[in-house]
């Protein structure tokens, strides 16, 4: 089984961060880092899940895949924007770029979705007062 301090070099290696590790083992990230804490342990379902993970890690590398989670190169990116990419990977390890992503396509719809329900709301108005004003002038009888 792995030992704390190498879970910890681990993670920095794959360019994971403790949240992403929470996920996985499926604990909030404060129980993560009581884990690392001078008297916490990493219990044993826990290091079941991080030993497997550590596993398949080391096969991706022996096979020599690339690390970058499979979303990011699911969008087909050119070389140049890979390489973009990359070393975005290598500047900030401790971001999870799919979770990232995740969170900015979420943000991004959102954002169109209150905008879109905005200009319908807008139309709606303006249909109602152009047919006001022309009910308004015409002729009564």
């Amino acid at each position: 089984m792995p030992t704390k301090e190498e879970i910890k070099e681990w993670l920095k290696e794959i360019g994971k961060d403790r949240f992403w590790l929470a996920q996985e083992c499926s604990v909030t990230k404060p129980s993560v880092d009581g884990w690392f804490t001078t008297r916490g342990n990493v219990p044993a379902k826990a290091l079941l899940v991080i030993q497997q993970l550590m596993e398949d890690t080391s096969k991706k590398e022996e096979c020599g895949e690339d690390q970058e989670p499979d979303v990011i190169t699911s969008l087909d990116f050119s070389d140049e924007e890979m390489e973009v990419v990359r070393r975005f990977q290598k500047n900030f390890p401790g971001i999870d770029l799919e979770n990232y992503l995740r969170n900015k396509v979420i943000e991004l719809c959102a954002g169109l979705d209150k905008q879109n329900k905005f200009l319908i709301e807008r139309d709606e108005t303006t249909s109602k007062v152009a047919e006001d004003s022309a009910e308004y002038g015409k002729p009564t009888k």
